[in-house]
């Protein structure tokens, strides 16, 4: 019997949501959930995608840091966008002070592919391989794991 001063233990986080609907995804390292959000009037303009700040954290220590830098620079960094629909779509990941964004250019071939529109909620992974970034974008699936 438990001492009724202790409150039980929280239960577990669910573990993260996997993709459902790609199939053509690179498996040689881990995939790494980043976030899920509801796409913003923002994300839809021409500023492009910005990803979630939880995501950032993971991204600029990849490649020990190198793509922080390069993210930083007017280039960019390359990144292939996996999405359900369509063929695997060139992006550019671009870190200013206060975010990433997908740029406008790679993003707009993945949401028209995608029928994307605003108040869409999405997921998105990534996976790192052989030096290359892959982001991995689909609709969140009803129920789906809702880790935070």
């Amino acid at each position: 019997m438990q001492n009724p001063e202790i409150p039980p233990p929280p239960p577990p986080p669910p573990p993260p949501p996997q993709p459902t609907m790609i199939y053509n995804i690179p498996t040689e390292n881990e995939k790494v959930w980043l976030f899920d959000k509801i796409l913003t009037a923002t994300d839809m303009s021409s500023n492009g995608l910005i990803l979630l700040e939880k995501a950032i954290p993971y991204l600029v220590q990849l490649d020990d840091g190198n793509i922080k830098q390069r993210m930083k620079s007017p280039e960019g960094f390359p990144v292939s966008i996996h999405t359900p629909i369509g063929p695997v779509v060139e992006g550019i990941l671009r870190k200013s002070c206060t975010n990433i964004k997908l740029l406008r250019k790679g993003w707009k071939i993945a949401m028209d592919n995608n029928q994307f529109v605003q108040g869409d909620d999405i997921n998105c992974w990534s996976v790192f391989e052989n030096g290359n970034l892959h982001l991995i974008i689909e609709k969140k699936v009803p129920n789906q794991g809702e880790a935070a």
